[in-house]
């Protein structure tokens, strides 16, 4: 990984064999996919992103039940 200082709170880095980039900001290690030109979520916010589709997925069942016996 090639390290590039940004800012004394700022480190980025590129590697070329994932394809992605390495970012520290801030005290926080982030994926940063260039192709896609987004971050990659961090384990915090892919468990908040399931939780959240989860429950998005029993208010979707219980509308279908709901419409059957209807």
């Amino acid at each position: 990984i090639q390290v590039i200082e940004v800012g004394p709170q700022h480190l980025h880095g590129h590697s070329e064999v994932l394809a992605l980039d390495l970012c520290w900001d801030h005290g926080q290690l982030r994926w940063y996919d260039p192709a896609a030109q987004a971050h990659l979520l961090t384990f915090d916010e892919e468990r908040e992103a399931r939780i959240a589709a989860e429950a998005r997925v029993r208010e979707l069942q219980a509308e279908l039940e709901n419409r059957q016996q209807g």
